[in-house]
Order: structure tokens, then sequence, then C-alpha cells
């Protein structure tokens, strides 16, 4: 009888103890290289409709992945793919939510290139995802929109300024409200001062 060496069982009894990429994950580990196919298993496209059960689970496993540099060319992989819409504009969302450094490069990179409206507002709303702080760059490409004019992006970086609720978003709202460069961005931007509501833990 051949003699199976014991570091080999030993892998193949941990093997199983990490998941598989297509699995729906319910609170036990999460396979060690999170893919594309493993996130759209493990985020359906419902928003109000999720459900509390669903919504924990997700709250709980976005805790332990958010920060993994895999999450984001998962992510990534799945915003240039050829889903449905909805599947990307999550996927899309969610890399702003992760707050890592790769994605906010990503998503201002892509927003240069960008000649889509559609796809210029999803990734313009991804930098206000979230509840962590945005680099200096997000702050200058947000700028640059809302400079362009309010039907060039305009009015999606003001959503996004406003959604940060830190005191550069504030300031760039403020000069956009008194110098921007047509009345609906101004008068856009006035709206969202109006309706200011700081966020401290945006902040740098």
């Amino acid at each position: 009888m051949t003699r199976v060496p014991y570091v080999v069982l030993l892998a193949l009894g941990l093997s199983g103890c990490y998941g598989r990429p297509g699995e729906r994950w319910n609170g036990g580990p999460v396979p060690q290289k999170i893919t594309a196919g493993w996130y759209v298993a493990n985020h359906p496209n419902c928003i109000d409709d999720c459900g509390a059960a669903e919504g924990a689970r997700r709250e709980a496993l976005w805790a332990r992945i958010r920060e993994r540099p895999d999450l984001v060319e998962a992510l990534i992989e799945v915003v240039e793919s050829r889903r449905d819409s909805w599947t990307r504009s999550n996927a899309t969302l969610n890399l702003g939510f992760t707050a890592q450094e790769r994605a906010h490069r990503y998503l201002v990179a892509a927003l240069d290139t960008a000649g889509d409206d559609d796809v210029r507002t999803r990734l313009l709303l991804a930098f206000g995802s979230g509840n962590r702080p945005v680099p200096s760059y997000v702050y200058g490409a947000l700028e640059r929109t809302v400079s362009a004019g309010y039907f060039q992006g305009g009015s999606a970086a003001i959503s996004t300024l406003a959604a940060l609720g830190t005191e550069r978003a504030r300031a760039i709202l403020q000069h956009a409200a008194s110098r921007g460069p047509d009345q609906y961005t101004q008068t856009f931007a006035r709206q969202a001062l109006q309706a200011w509501k700081p966020r401290p833990d945006r902040e740098p």
C-alpha cells in the first residue's frame, strides 16, 4: 500500500476550510482568493428588498474582505465584464466603498477615459460611497468635473461632494455655488450646501 505523505493529507484536509469560489458565504471561512464569480454569488442585486438577514450577512462578510487586494481585482473584473448593468454598477460603487488605494486609482483613471454619461455618473458616485477618507487626487478629479459643467458630470460630482461631507468638499461646493461654469451648477451647489451634513469620519 502506498503511503501518502502527512503534509499532503494535511493539505487535503485543510483545502475545504476556505470555501469554494462559487459558494454563498454563510459565516464560515472565505476563499483564499476572491474571484469575480464568488463576489457576484455573494452580492445579489437587491437594494431595498434584501431583507434584514441578507443585510446582516453582507455586512459581516464585508468586514472580513473589505481590505483584501484581491477583492479590488475581482470588482474591477466585474466592472469590465459583460455582466448586466446592475451587477457592474454595484461593483463600481463597492470599489469606492473599499477605500483602497488601488480602487481609487482605478476609478480616477476610468473617469478620465469614460465616454458614456451613465458610466461617468457611476464612477463619480463611487467616490462618495463608504465611510472613510478619500485621497487628495479624488478631490482633484471631482473639482475638475464640477468645473466642466452640470451636464458634463458636474451634477454627480456635486452629489458626491455632498456625500463626502468634508471641509475640502464644502470649499469646492462654495466655489461652485458662486463661480460655477453655468447656472445649473451654481444652483445645485447651493442646494447641496443648504442640506449640508458634516462627515468627521471622512476627514483626512
